[in-house]
């Protein structure tokens, strides 16, 4: 699951995030690729992008010195099945850690399983979305902060799919 983190975490290109009460809970007319977060959407000193995963819709790794963040989104037909996907992401995520709640999407979580390692996973509409980032061992990185970045990157792109 984990890859090997090389290089050192620098900070991502501003975007404003987007709570529940902005997001609403509708089927998004768009593609997997359309919705995950692009190399030039983060500031320079991120190397990498997309990426064959036969178990997603759309995959994504980023590398910054000490920080890798893995970026899978998997979009469903519609709402019932994305909650259901959502909701096994959330238990096995959250199976032998706590979590706390996050304003992304129509529904999130983050769990800090260990040192150096931080996961959100949110649904917005009929996507659902999982951003793990983590640090080499010894890192002083937060590896908190490029996640709620490449959160909010992601649900700025929703919000303005869905006003357009």
């Amino acid at each position: 699951y984990l890859l090997s983190a090389v290089g050192m975490g620098m900070a991502l290109a501003g975007c404003s995030g987007s709570g529940p009460e902005d997001t609403e809970d509708e089927v998004i007319d768009a593609d997997a690729e359309e919705v995950v977060v692009r190399l030039d959407d983060l500031d320079s000193g991120w190397s990498g992008g997309l990426q064959e995963d036969e178990n997603s819709d759309a995959k994504a790794v980023y590398l910054n010195a000490d920080i890798t963040a893995e970026i899978t989104v998997d979009k469903h037909s519609d709402i019932g099945s994305a909650e259901d996907g959502y909701d096994e992401l959330e238990s096995e995520e959250t199976e032998s850690t706590s979590s706390d709640s996050v304003d992304y999407g129509n529904e999130g979580f983050l769990v800090n399983p260990f040192e150096g390692l931080v996961i959100i996973g949110f649904r917005a509409g009929n996507f659902v979305f999982k951003i793990e980032s983590y640090t080499t061992e010894g890192s002083p990185m937060n590896p908190e902060d490029p996640a709620r970045d490449m959160a909010d990157i992601i649900t700025g792109k929703i919000s303005d799919i869905q006003n357009d």
